[in-house]
Parts: structure tokens; sequence; C-alpha cells
């Protein structure tokens, strides 16, 4: 159910026996499956075909909860008791510094040296070949995390976990390195530490598992992150004063001003939520008027790492009236885009090149439609507020919808 977005952290145990043992595909997969994330994209995927173009959403498979469990045991009874052995040290609550970095060092290697069943990348491979001869072209695609641990009402984990850009969906060895490399993920040191931390702090008991989500990458000329209730003091109905000064290019690290307002405090990008799994509240409360949107050239990673010095584009929709105001010019001297060749690399901008800079139509009509799609989301899940990601697509100018999980309020 869309709408049952606790307020809380809830992470249910896996049970590894009822696991299914093949690849799920779109609408089969769910939450007790493949985690929250997994079946939120299903969802999506399904929204957006039923949306009348306001947005689309990628085609998904999940790869389950059990999968590394039971390619381990494949591969016989000595490497799934080694798997074993090593997870329990990792997650020793005694073990700490150089001795739980040695735990996590050697699980994360054992873990990257497995597979996925060859059907799984082979469902994988099918979603990018049918995607591939839909759009009459070649398909990269992204293999993202989907922890039961992660994207939940009060526990977002937002950027613990990884995801794998740009992988060679023709290639089933390609997709299993991929997928190995998330497995991995949930074994860093940072992300044990996290994840003891959150057991302290709200009693998170449940041990953690990692699905996977493989996805059609596609290629953005613009991305967002958006959240459907503005947690800031400024509306796009009230807000006075011109455009904010056309100076991109110059990192400001999140200072710097636009129409009189700091813009120190206000970033939501994840460069600054990423880190740990911290407590959040998600709940539906008085409907906010307005999106909080923040817009950057290239690929999403650039909102969600904060690798990369400067701030993107950011502004306040109104749901209704689609009234945009835009607070700041993007900073960011570069993009990031799919090198071709497996991951992403900096591409530099010229932003009197860019659309969305030069064009104040169309920007504002880009804003208008973030407005209309974070007020559906918010809507479809019973008014709580979301906090979503997506894409414009480089070329078609659709609006893609990647991501959407309870806004930490």
């Amino acid at each position: 159910d869309l709408g049952k977005m606790p307020g809380k952290p809830e992470v249910e145990e896996v049970d590894l026996g009822k696991m299914p043992v093949s690849a799920l595909v779109g609408e089969e997969i769910e939450k007790q499956f493949c985690g929250a994330k997994a079946a939120a994209c299903a969802a999506l995927f399904k929204m957006g075909k039923a949306s009348g173009g306001v947005f689309e959403a990628p085609a998904c498979v999940g790869i389950p909860f059990g999968s590394l469990e039971r390619v381990a045991k494949a591969k016989g009874a000595e490497t799934a008791k080694k798997l074993q052995g090593l997870r329990a040290s990792a997650e020793d609550a005694e073990l700490s510094g150089a001795e739980l970095e040695e735990a996590c060092t050697k699980l994360r290697y054992l873990v990257a040296s497995l597979r996925p069943s060859a059907s799984e990348t082979g469902a994988v491979k099918k979603m990018c070949e049918e995607e591939t001869a839909r759009v009459g072209r070649g398909v990269r695609l992204m293999v993202r995390s989907s922890a039961n641990v992660e994207d939940l009402g009060g526990l977002s984990a937002a950027g613990l976990y990884d995801s794998v850009a740009d992988v060679d969906g023709t290639s089933e060895e390609s997709i299993g390195e991929a997928v190995a490399a998330v497995w991995a993920s949930l074994f860093t040191k940072r992300a044990v530490l996290a994840r003891r931390d959150a057991k302290k702090e709200f009693g998170v008991g449940a041990s953690a598992h990692m699905g996977v989500l493989a996805q059609p990458m596609k290629e953005p000329n613009l991305c967002f992150v958006l959240h459907t209730r503005n947690p800031f003091p400024i509306s796009a109905l009230t807000a006075e004063g011109g455009s904010p000064s056309m100076s991109p290019g110059k990192a400001q690290g999140g200072g710097g001003k636009a129409d009189g307002l700091s813009l120190a405090p206000l970033s939501i990008s994840r460069q600054n939520s990423g880190t740990s799994l911290r407590r959040e509240r998600s709940g539906a409360g008085t409907r906010s008027p307005d999106v909080y949107a923040e817009v950057a050239h290239g690929h999403g990673e650039i909102l969600a790492s904060g690798a990369v010095r400067g701030v993107p584009y950011r502004a306040v929709v109104d749901k209704d009236s689609g009234r945009s105001h835009l607070i700041s010019f993007s900073s960011f001297s570069v993009g990031l885009k799919g090198s071709g060749e497996g991951g992403l690399v900096e591409e530099p901008l010229d932003y009197l090149k860019e659309r969305f800079y030069t064009d104040s139509v169309y920007r504002k009509g880009v804003l208008e439609r973030l407005g209309k799609v974070g007020a559906i989301l918010e809507k479809a899940h019973k008014g709580v507020a979301q906090d979503v990601e997506g894409l414009i697509e480089s070329g078609s100018d659709a609006l893609v919808v990647v991501q959407t999980r309870p806004q930490p309020l």
C-alpha cells in the first residue's frame, strides 16, 4: 500500500527460507522480497504508465533477499560457512577500529567474488534487450541497492549503500559484477557502524539483507530532487524580488545570496544526509502549498554524493498554480554523464549552451512540471510528504521519476 509510510523505522525480519529463488520483474516485486526501494520503483513504473504522459518511470528487475546466501551455498559448504563466519565477525558489537575494518574488508572481498545465478543475470539482460528494442538504441543499466534497512519512514539511509551506474546490459558478467558490488556495500565499515547506531538509537534489531534493483539507465539533460513539503520559509506565491544573479560556475559550497535570502541552510541534497542512519519524521500533517526543488545538469549523483563542489538550482513551486520562484542558479562547473565504459565522468559545463539556464520560459515550464509530479506523488501516498528523485531525459525531454520515499522532516 503506497499510503502506509510510517513515521518511525519499521524494519522487518527477512525469512530467507520464504524468498523467491529467481529474479522478479515489474509488478512481481514486493517489499518483503526485494526491499522498499525496489517495491516503490515497481509501483512508480505502473503509476507512470497510468499518468497520461505526466511522467515516466524506468522498468525494473529485482534480485531478492537471500540470493547472496544461495550462491555462496551453491559454491560449496566451505564458502557458505566462511560467509556466515565473516559476517558474524563484522557485525560483532564489540569489534571496533582496525579490527572492524579488517573484518569488513575480508567480508566484502568474499562477497565481491560471488555472482548471482544465471537466471537472475539473464532476467536483467532480457529487460535491457527489451528496452533497447523499444527505444531503438543501446541501453546501459543502473544497478541499485534495495536493502531491508533503507528507504523506510524514519530510516532513509540515503547514500549509505552503493549503486553502480553505466553497466553493460548485454554482458551477464558485467551485470553479475555490479550486483556483487551492491551486495558488498552492505558490509562497509561505515554501513556496519551506522546500523549499530540505529539499533542503539531506536531499536532497529532486524538483520540487514540486500536486495538489488536493476533498471535501464536514462541519459539525463537535467536531474532533480524534490521535497513535496517545502521545508523553508519562502513561498512561490509570496516571494518578492527578481531573479537571482545569473553567475554560474563559481562554486560557493552552499554559500552566497539570492533575493536577499541566505542560501547556506537551504540544501536538501544527499550531500549532508547520507552519512548515517538517523531518525527522521515523515507525516501527513498540514499540506504544504509548495514543492521545494533542487536541479542540476547531468546525472543525479552530483546531488547525491557531495563529491562535486558547488550548489544546484533551487526553486519553490506552488502545487496548485504551477507558479515558481527561483531562489538560486547552479554553480556546479561540471555535470556527470555516463562514460559508456562503466561509471560516470565529469563533463565541463557551458551554461550559455544550457537551455534551462538561458531560457526562462522553458525553465518555468520544467519547474511547473516538477510541481505537478510532486503533487501527484504526495496524493498517491495519501498526503505523506515525499522525497523524490528523477531526471529530464536528454532528447525526449521526458520527465522520469526514478525514486520516491517518505520525506525526512
